[in-house]
């Protein structure tokens, strides 16, 4: 039996142990835990149910805060289904709950998700607004993690929205941000859209430091499918500041990682195609000067989940 249907069978045996009718907060606590169980075992629609009757018996139990922090799973549970515009309006209310609680921190990761909905409905003032708040919040509870986290989604919907230079700003600070949090993963997907906007600004060298920050954080032994798309985004940087030898060997870096997502093998060799090859002797050249990418130390600390590089225009 897996560890996660070992926890849902003791959490159902609670469940049945925990009648709503006779322990109605026992139950609600144990369908709270049932559903984030469900979550992370990609059961959304199950979580779901789990988690809309955790916060109903929290709020008819006049437990304000606790139906609060069901409520923001029920957002998880609804955008992960698809239903943004549901998923916002729990989100928002949760945020509200949290902040006439005094909960700067719970009020944070509901305006955390806020802003991912948001931005996914494609309300970027609304998502700015949402994710700049919970990054005050979060750098004001102490968690340099979770607010580099919401710095990064904020320059993310910067870029998006084609403000490059204010991206920038406010990646950079967020990579660094995320290291000092303890969350490497995080400083690279942060490194990575970093490197987006820098490539979108024209800046190629600093895109280039970058993408190199983010291999840095996603060792090709741990985290290989964000180490292939880092590659693939450093080939194309290099193409652009003309490096055909350097663009080459890392699209063929990236190809060679199996568990390389389908658009970053697309992208790979979409760029091998139009450039022209490079000699044995290039490439060897080139791999010898490569740093070894094993850790923030292996670059400078100057200065993102899932993005790849917009693909070149024709």
């Amino acid at each position: 039996m897996q560890p996660f249907e070992t926890e849902l069978e003791e959490l159902r045996s609670r469940l049945r142990r925990f009648p709503v009718a006779r322990y109605p907060v026992q139950h609600a606590t144990c369908q709270f835990h049932l559903g984030t169980v469900l979550l992370r075992a990609d059961r959304p629609e199950d979580a779901l149910a789990a988690l809309q009757t955790a916060q109903a018996r929290f709020a008819a139990c006049g437990m304000v805060l606790e139906r609060a922090k069901a409520a923001n799973m029920v957002g998880v549970a609804l955008r992960t289904l698809g239903r943004p515009e549901e998923a916002s309006r729990i989100f928002a209310d949760a945020a509200g709950d949290f902040k006439r609680a005094d909960k700067p921190e719970e009020e944070g990761a509901a305006l955390f998700n806020l802003g991912l909905v948001c931005a996914q409905q494609g309300d970027f003032p609304a998502a700015q607004s949402a994710l700049r708040r919970a990054e005050a919040l979060f750098a004001a509870s102490g968690r340099p993690a979770q607010a580099a986290a919401a710095a990064r989604e904020h320059g993310g919907v910067l870029l998006q929205t084609g403000d490059a230079a204010a991206a920038i700003d406010l990646l950079s600070p967020a990579v660094d941000m995320a290291w000092e949090g303890g969350d490497s993963a995080g400083a690279g997907a942060a490194a990575n859209v970093l490197g987006l906007a820098c490539l979108t600004a024209g800046d190629h060298d600093r895109a280039i430091d970058a993408f190199r920050q983010a291999l840095s954080a996603h060792p090709r032994s741990v985290r290989p499918a964000d180490y292939a798309m880092a590659k693939a985004n450093l080939a194309l940087a290099h193409e652009r500041r003309g490096d055909t030898a350097h663009a080459v060997l890392a699209a063929q870096q990236a190809l060679g990682v199996p568990a390389a997502a389908p658009l970053v093998r697309a992208q790979a060799r979409e760029l091998l195609e139009r450039l022209p090859s490079a000699s044995g002797h290039e490439l060897f050249a080139v791999l010898d000067e490569e740093p070894r990418h094993g850790g923030r130390s292996s670059y400078a600390r100057r200065s993102c989940a899932g993005r790849m590089l917009p693909r070149r225009a024709a």
